[in-house]
């Protein structure tokens, strides 16, 4: 990050989910997904380099969502998914990394347009 980001930056509200396992009563579980928690995050569509518009030709939006750093947010893996509260637009999570430099925020590798994991 170029600079520390401020709470004006972060203008975009998601919603987070974790899939729980809930037994179907016939022997076999099945993956619904809970919502969390929400948060303030800032959205970023990658910028297009060739695999970025290779993606956005198959109907796939990868972009970057920063949040703040919180003992929430520090259980985010890329099992879960999250939700653009605005747009209702789903997203896979494909990473998660922290700037090294603050530590203050988490940087979310996100993608829509692909089924949730």
């Amino acid at each position: 990050m170029s600079r520390t980001p401020s709470a004006g930056d972060l203008r975009d509200k998601f919603a987070f989910f974790k899939r729980i396992m809930i037994d179907d009563g016939a022997g076999n579980m099945a993956g619904e997904w809970v919502e969390q928690f929400s948060r303030r995050a800032k959205l970023t569509f990658r910028d297009g380099n060739e695999a970025v518009i290779a993606a956005r030709l198959s109907g796939k939006q990868p972009a970057f969502l920063l949040i703040r750093k919180s003992s929430e947010t520090d259980q985010i893996t890329t099992e879960w998914c999250c939700r653009d509260a605005r747009t209702g637009t789903d997203y896979n999570i494909r990473a998660v990394s922290f700037d090294p430099v603050t530590r203050q925020y988490l940087k979310l590798n996100i993608e829509a347009g692909v089924p949730l994991g």
